[in-house]
């Protein structure tokens, strides 16, 4: 009896293991989704009143990722290095994000922040379709991976478990 409630036990570890990898690519995939979003917001907003982006965030609470997005626009001028910046804010406001920023996502980010402080014409639309497009583009991907190794992971965490009681028994 002990025998099968430690197989029982085993199997749903690795299933659950299986389906909890299969979450985290979700919450990357909605993560890249909200910060598309809120290029797309801010950069609206940006190009039609030409408004500093301390004032966009303050009229618009509802943009996503409000913190970090000020956190770091505040921190990149300072000289320091941008992946320190992005580090720095991701510590502190890292409940807000659910997951780490990677390298691409991080400098699409950094070209659309430092694009923000120039706030001239034409290089400023351009640089903001660019990002835009750019994390559209990252978006897409990720949740494309999100749905094809999300399943594959909920797959290999039940056969996992499977093969393991099956060798246990």
């Amino acid at each position: 009896m002990v025998k099968y409630l430690a197989i029982l036990i085993l199997f749903a570890s690795c299933a659950l293991y299986g389906f909890q990898s299969a979450k985290a690519l979700e919450r990357r995939a909605a993560m890249h989704k909200k910060l598309c979003s809120a290029i797309r917001t801010i950069s609206n907003v940006v190009l039609t009143t030409r408004q500093p982006l301390f004032s966009i965030m303050q009229k618009y609470p509802e943009i996503p990722f409000r913190r970090l997005i000020l956190a770091c626009f505040e921190g990149l001028p300072g000289g320091e290095d941008a992946a320190a910046v992005f580090e720095r804010a991701e510590r502190e406001q890292g409940a807000e994000l659910g997951g780490a920023i990677d390298a691409e996502t991080r400098q699409v980010l950094t070209e659309f922040l430092l694009a923000l402080r120039q706030l001239d014409g034409s290089r400023l639309s351009e640089a903001m379709k660019r990002a835009e497009t750019d994390m559209e583009k990252i978006a897409e991907r990720t949740e494309s991976d999100s749905r094809q190794r999300g399943r594959i992971y909920r797959t290999v965490g039940v056969l996992l478990g499977a093969a393991v009681a099956i060798l246990l028994i």
